[in-house]
C-alpha cells in the first residue's frame, strides 16, 4: 500500500499560487487564440494575393491585347506632340510582350522550385 502525505499549506500562499497557474493559463490560451487567428489570417492574406496575382495578368493580357488592336495614328509631322519619330512600332511592342512572357515563365519556374524546396 502506498503512504499518503498530508502537507498543512497556507491559505493565502495557496490562493496566490492558484492565481497565478490560472492567469498563466488564461494567457497560453489567449496566445493559442491568436496564432490560430494570424493562421487564419494568413491564409485568407495568401488567397487574396492569389486573386490579385491573376486580376494583373487578366489585366496584362487585355491590356496587351487592346495595345496589338490599336492602329497607328497617321498624324502629320507637323501637328505632332513631342518627337517626330514618336509612333509606336508593333514590332517593338511584339518585342515587348515576348520578353514579358518569357520572365513571366521564368518567373513560374522560380516559384516552382522554391515550392518545391519549401515542401
Amino acid at each position: 500500500m502506498e503512504e499518503a502525505v498530508y502537507l498543512s499549506v497556507n491559505p493565502e500562499s495557496y490562493k496566490s499560487s492558484k492565481l497565478r497557474i490560472l492567469n498563466s493559463e488564461e494567457s497560453l490560451l489567449h496566445s493559442l487564440k491568436t496564432i490560430h487567428n494570424l493562421r487564419v489570417l494568413t491564409r485568407q492574406k495568401n488567397d487574396l494575393k492569389i486573386t490579385l496575382q491573376k486580376s494583373v495578368a487578366a489585366l496584362h493580357s487585355m491590356v496587351d491585347s487592346m495595345i496589338l488592336k490599336m492602329p497607328n495614328p497617321n498624324v502629320p509631322e507637323k501637328l505632332r506632340y513631342g518627337n517626330v519619330n514618336s509612333g509606336i512600332e508593333k514590332k517593338g511592342i511584339k518585342d515587348n510582350l515576348l520578353k514579358r512572357k518569357e520572365i513571366e515563365e521564368e518567373l513560374l519556374l522560380v516559384r516552382e522550385k522554391l515550392k518545391a524546396l519549401n515542401d
